[in-house]
């Protein structure tokens, strides 16, 4: 028994010494070790300014055709038509499907917005306006819209001032 313990022991402490061993990748004797560029690199060329952004400047949205399946068209559709008929909740399940496929879509955050603004849920409406806001950079229709959304939504919170600070956005 104690040889037993003997063996773990010094198993252990072989696993342990070898995980601290510091390790280098050799290369084959064929392989010849990487070579240093021969041209020297000037320090003093330098970029114009405005040939590249800025780190954290805000970039001009550029508008751009996005591919939209067909299936994305379809739920935009039974969406607008259940919110038209006041079938809240199967409009709600239905935008879902469509931000499962594309949830870079201001037009459905829209409606979302719209949803929950019908069915009371006002901060959430408040919410998801904005965030369409976020994705619509290149539709001030849109965003009009989603500005009349939020002032509703805090002229039903009681934020009269707010609210008419969205107004004028």
């Amino acid at each position: 028994m104690k040889q037993f313990k003997m063996l773990i022991l010094g198993l252990m402490a072989g696993v342990f010494f070898s995980s601290c061993a510091s390790y280098e990748k050799s290369q084959p004797s064929h392989v010849p070790p990487e070579k240093k560029p021969s041209v020297a690199i000037s320090k003093e060329r330098s970029r114009p300014e405005g040939e590249l952004p800025q780190i954290g400047a805000r970039q001009a949205s550029v508008p751009r055709e996005k591919f939209q399946p067909e299936i994305l068209h379809t739920l935009k559709k039974r969406a607008a038509q259940q919110i038209q008929a006041y079938k809240l909740d199967a409009a709600v399940v239905t935008l879902e499907q469509a931000l499962g496929i594309d949830a870079q879509d201001p037009l459905l955050w829209h409606l979302m917005a719209r949803v929950k603004l019908a069915q009371k849920n006002l901060q959430q409406a408040e919410h998801l306006a904005k965030k369409s806001n976020i994705f619509a950079a290149n539709d001030p229709a849109l965003q009009k819209k989603n500005w009349d959304i939020i002032a509703e939504s805090l002229d039903l919170q009681g934020k009269i001032s707010e609210a008419e600070a969205a107004r004028k956005n």
